[in-house]
C-alpha cells in the first residue's frame, strides 16, 4: 500500500503556473542533542486542491498532506520521487 502523511510548513506557494507546493517537514536527528533536520518535499496537487491552496494558504501556513509517492524521470533518465497529494488539511492559516 502506498500511503503517506506529511505535516509541515508551506515554503513555496502554488502559482498560476504550477500545481504544486513545497513543504518543510522537521525530522528528529539521531543524536544526543535531540536536534532536528529539515526535509523539503514537492507535493503535486490536483487543480481543485491547488486553487484552494491559493485562496487559503501562504508561506508559513501549516498543512497536512495525505497522498502517495510516485517515481518520475528526468529527460536524461534519472529517477526521482515526488509526493502526489490527494488531500490537504489546513492546520492553520497564518493570516
Amino acid at each position: 500500500m502506498n500511503n503517506l502523511m506529511l505535516i509541515g510548513k508551506v515554503v513555496q506557494n502554488v502559482t498560476d503556473d504550477n500545481n504544486y507546493i513545497v513543504i518543510e517537514v522537521s525530522r528528529k536527528k539521531d543524536d544526543e542533542n535531540k536536534s532536528f533536520e529539515i526535509d523539503l518535499f514537492d507535493c503535486y496537487l490536483s487543480t481543485t486542491i491547488s486553487n484552494c491552496m491559493k485562496d487559503y494558504c501562504k508561506v508559513g501556513s501549516v498543512v497536512g498532506v495525505r497522498g502517495k509517492l510516485q517515481n518520475r524521470y528526468t529527460d536524461d533518465g534519472k529517477r526521482y520521487n515526488v509526493v502526489v497529494g490527494e488531500r490537504v488539511t489546513f492546520l492553520n492559516s497564518n493570516s
